[in-house]
């Protein structure tokens, strides 16, 4: 089980990373709140 945790939490940090890139990478006008 520990093993699920660890890979489950690998992919959402990355899944994650991902997200926050592509959120800097559309315009800031997109999401005024940002």
């Amino acid at each position: 089980m520990k093993y699920v945790l660890e890979e489950w939490i690998f992919v959402h940090k990355n899944s994650f990373k991902m997200h926050c890139a592509l959120i800097s990478f559309i315009p800031s006008h997109v999401f005024p709140d940002k």
